[in-house]
Order: structure tokens, then sequence, then C-alpha cells
């Protein structure tokens, strides 16, 4: 979920439409209080409670070209990768992420120029950058844009940067809404009645997540049917 839907849902389970919330006293925009949210609920569940960044005209790749360095120099890890119509887009055609061997064996059956399927990533040595690698190499100048986990994988607090995505399961986005609606609800001196009524899913939403984490913790199934 992205940020800007987090904060439009939780203004208007709020009734802050206008969005009376703006940051002053210090700690009361929706930023700060999405981001206390999220690290709360990252340290209490051990949760996938990171964001990554969708950067848009991440590079490109030259006509003829099955190569490019990425200029980004903050990325810890590659998520996903889309092939643009420009350098200002970020909904592209997902590609497939292939290694590095993959390329090169794909380049020995075939060179010929064309529409790019897939993508592979290395590190380049001495620095934090990256190149990447497509095949068939580009039949004109490709736009790529990429998702990827920053080093420093905090909410931007000030301005929120709308690109940053909730690497979050669904139903805990949605607590987090409802969590993050109540305390503007209480900072806008809302009746206690609306503040119940938001706060009534919160504690089902705890426990589908608890349950779902026991789930993911827990043993696996067996690889072999019982005899």
């Amino acid at each position: 979920m992205r940020h800007d839907n987090i904060r439009t849902l939780a203004r208007y389970a709020a009734l802050d439409r206008d969005a009376a919330v703006s940051g002053s006293p210090a700690g009361t925009d929706v930023a700060t209080i999405i981001n206390d949210h999220v690290t709360t609920l990252a340290a209490m569940r051990n949760d996938r409670a990171t964001t990554y960044t969708s950067v848009a005209g991440t590079f490109s790749v030259a006509a003829g070209a099955f190569s490019a360095r990425i200029g980004a120099t903050n990325i810890l890890r590659i998520l996903n990768v889309t092939r643009e119509s420009t350098n200002a887009t970020i909904d592209g055609t997902p590609l497939e992420i292939v290694t590095p061997a993959d390329i090169y064996h794909l380049r020995s059956k075939s060179v010929v120029a064309g529409v790019v399927t897939c993508v592979a990533f290395v590190r380049l040595a001495g620095s934090n950058r990256f190149r990447a690698l497509v095949h068939p190499p580009a039949l004109a100048t490709t736009y790529l844009s990429i998702g990827y986990w920053p080093f420093e994988r905090e909410l931007t607090i000030s301005p929120l940067d709308d690109t940053e995505v909730l690497d979050l399961p669904q139903h805990a986005a949605y607590q987090l809404v409802r969590e993050v609606a109540i305390d503007i609800a209480c900072i806008l001196r809302r009746d206690q009645p609306l503040i119940d009524s938001i706060h009534s899913r919160v504690p089902q939403a705890e426990a589908l997540g608890a349950g779902m984490l026991a789930r993911n913790l827990g043993p696996n199934a067996p690889i072999d049917e019982p005899r």
C-alpha cells in the first residue's frame, strides 16, 4: 500500500477530509504518526514492516546496448523492475529478474536486438552502484524503473514521499490505517463513539496478524506424503 493511500484512508476514517492535522505542534503530522506505528508494528510482530522506493526512469539502455550503469548509490536490494515508455513513469511492464549467467547464456544463442524482456543486476566493485544487464539488446532507447530497498529504510518524515510503498501484508496495512486514524481523531478531539468505531476492528486485525505470523514461524509442511 502506498503511503499516500494510508494517509488518505486514515484521514477519512478520522473525518479529517480537510487535512487539519498539519504537523503543528511537532509530532502531529500524519507522516510522523505513520512512521511511529510502522516502527512499533515492526518491533512487536517482526513482520515485513519495511519500505521500498519506486524510482521513475532509474536508468536507460541505449539502442543496441545490453547493459547500463544505475546511478542510485543507496540500493540495498532490488525488488522489481519495469520497462517504461518514458523516463517519468513507474507503472510500465514488469520484467523478469534473472542471474547474470542467464543473460550471458541467452547472448550465446542470440544477440539480435529486440524488446527487453529480462534483466540481471551486478553490484560494481568498490562502490554502491549496480550495473544492469538486459536481454535481448535494446532495439531502441529503453527506460527502466526499479523498486528497491534503500539502505535507510525509515519512512520519509517531511515531506511524505508518496512514491514509497509499505511492504506489509494487506491486513497489517489496514490495521495501521486504523491505528493512525485513532491518533488523528484524538488530536482532532472527535467524539468518543467515533473513536470507538474506528478502534472496533483493531483487535481482530491484531489477532489475524498474530495468527498469520505464528503460521509463518511454525513448522513447515512435510515434503513427502505420509506413507
